[in-house]
């Protein structure tokens, strides 16, 4: 057999021990955290005997019919809300597709050239492109033109500023 010593610590231990044993053993009488004393429930003559109950304020409410009826178990979804329907995008003119390609004055009559892709077209103010663009007005550095379509003026820089 081992030989169990005796230090001071294992004796503070057994001491704190024993006294946490006795303080949860020993019973305290305090009288404010004591439980009240059940009342008596039946009249002192007769041991028997039910007291009266006034059922009549326990009865149910009838409830308001102008109050609306709300449901407490809605039907729920993990699934994310539906996107919000989107308008549909006001339509655009198409791009121009013309590039400036000249000028040509001759007293007060201005010519312009432009290009559409391969082919050249010779115009003045007020002429009408395809029955697509007509030309609204001539500027020294840009050119109205009308998309018919659509009637949605759209600008074409020439680049060229005159004197």
């Amino acid at each position: 057999m081992q030989k169990t010593s005796l230090n001071p610590r294992k004796i503070w231990l057994g001491v704190l021990l024993l006294i946490t044993v006795l303080a949860a053993i020993w019973p305290v009488h305090d009288p404010e955290t004591a439980l009240p004393k059940p009342a008596k429930t039946t009249p002192p003559g007769n041991p028997t005997a039910v007291p009266a109950i006034a059922f009549a304020p326990l009865k149910a409410a009838v409830p308001d019919k102008a109050a609306p009826i709300m449901d407490l178990f809605p039907q729920q979804s993990w699934m994310p809300p539906p996107p919000p329907q989107l308008q549909p995008a006001k339509p655009v003119a198409p791009a121009l597709p013309f590039i400036f390609a000249g000028r040509y004055t001759e007293g007060e009559n201005v010519t312009i050239f432009l290009m559409e892709g391969s082919q050249m077209h010779k115009v003045k103010q007020g002429d009408t492109i395809k029955g697509t663009y007509k030309i609204e007005k001539i500027e020294q550095a840009s050119i109205s033109l009308t998309y018919l379509p659509m009637n949605t003026t759209q600008i074409l820089a020439t680049g060229v500023l005159l004197p």
